[in-house]
């Protein structure tokens, strides 16, 4: 598996939307108006967010947006992952940004979305590996993708020096809460929001090195 930075002018947007929105798809139904209008806004962001640092290739982001896909066919997606190395999201930020680059009502869903995800995602301290979204093609779902980007995932923050690995699952999300309990993440934390017809129940779980891996 090849990790790549998204790059709209080598991976295909749309289908990379189409992963995001399937990271949190239960929240984005219930506050966009439809499916398309929640990918066309997820889309537009991540266009955006790309051109965004283009023109600011001095921002020091210690965030990461990966498309996953097979080595010997570059054009087969396999999956996303967004990383954040000892930083947590600032919600202001994000919402200025959406409001600066996008239309109203996309701009005013997303930063619905992020305000949910505030409230329901873990707080990162600067020595921890956060895997921020996570999701695998359909087609390629139940063929070990997951674990192996899991495992990848692992190996590189054991390599860069970090304590732990955290990650926030829905607790609908059974599969995927037994498989990073297979692969030794624990429970240590539960959260939970509801505002109106939107709902989001999340186990905060990690994956500790042994001390002396720093």
């Amino acid at each position: 598996m090849i990790f790549e930075e998204f790059n709209p002018n080598i991976h295909n947007s749309r289908q990379v939307a189409e992963l995001v929105f399937d990271v949190d798809m239960r929240v984005f139904r219930r506050i966009f108006r439809s499916k398309e209008d929640a990918i066309n806004a997820i889309e537009k962001k991540l266009l955006a967010k790309y051109e965004y640092d283009l023109q600011n290739p001095d921002c020091d982001s210690k965030f990461n947006f990966y498309v996953i896909y097979h080595k010997d066919i570059p054009s087969k997606l396999l999956g996303i992952v967004l990383v954040s190395k000892g930083e947590n999201f600032n919600f202001l930020d994000d919402a200025l940004f959406y409001f600066k680059k996008l239309k109203l009502m996309q701009a005013f869903g997303l930063t619905l979305v992020k305000f949910v995800d505030k409230r329901t995602l873990s707080h990162i301290n600067e020595d921890d590996y956060y895997l921020a979204e996570i999701a695998t093609k359909t087609s390629e779902r139940c063929q070990g993708i997951g674990k192996s980007i899991m495992q990848h995932i692992i190996e590189e923050a054991k390599e860069q020096g970090f304590k732990r690995v955290v990650l926030d699952v829905d607790l609908k999300n059974n599969k995927a809460f037994k498989l990073y309990e297979s692969m030794g993440f624990k429970i240590f934390d539960k959260k939970s929001f509801k505002l109106g017809r939107v709902e989001k129940d999340t186990y905060s779980m990690e994956y500790v090195f042994p001390s002396n891996n720093v």
